[in-house]
């Protein structure tokens, strides 16, 4: 502590340097939402979004049976979500085995982690969980099981990726280049939207 005590300077007037620092962000925030350039950019933001709000997905496409890839992931949990509470279609999960939890139980625990206990069994009936790997051919599976479920896929969302901020190219290009290949193979055989 008497190490620590040494090294801390007293700053005369530090608090008050803050405020003023602070008081000059907040103008210069407020100069930039004035500027009539940022202004006319942002209200076309806005219209843009209203837009896209008023889309009736349901309305123009009507699937039944979606792939969703990913769905271990941030990104895909949230999507696995958004797909239940958007639509009334099943939803297939292609997911890898790690660790000692099975895919099914892998998913439920993260479902239920965010969004609840007992959400997941609320949707179970709708969501089959398959064990499946994009790197392998036939994503992992036998070649019965690809093709069965190739059949009734009408529409893919595709979240699967290794997003690590470091690696060699190596180290993504299973995941990311040979399995979404492989998705788009999967895909193109059946002419399914991606």
């Amino acid at each position: 502590v008497k190490l620590l005590e040494n090294n801390i300077h007293y700053k005369e007037n530090n608090f008050e340097a803050y405020i003023a620092e602070q008081k000059y962000y907040a103008n210069r925030l407020m100069e930039i939402q004035n500027d009539s350039i940022f202004d006319s950019q942002y209200k076309d933001y806005v219209n843009k979004c209203k837009k896209i709000d008023s889309y009736q997905l349901e309305e123009k496409y009507s699937f039944k049976n979606i792939l969703l890839t990913g769905a271990s992931g941030y990104l895909g949990i949230h999507l696995l979500y958004e797909i239940l509470h958007m639509s009334t279609a099943n939803i297939y999960l292609f997911v890898r085995r790690r660790n000692s939890d099975s895919p099914a139980v892998r998913i439920s625990k993260l479902f239920e982690k965010i969004y609840g206990n007992g959400s997941f069994s609320a949707y179970k009936n709708r969501i089959y969980i398959i064990e499946a790997d994009l790197e392998y051919n036939y994503l992992g599976l036998s070649k019965k099981t690809y093709y069965a479920i190739q059949s009734k896929i009408d529409c893919i969302f595709h979240a699967a990726a290794n997003v690590s901020h470091f690696g060699t190219y190596n180290d993504f290009r299973l995941p990311n280049i040979i399995g979404t290949k492989n998705l788009i193979d999967f895909a193109l055989s059946d002419q399914k939207p991606l």
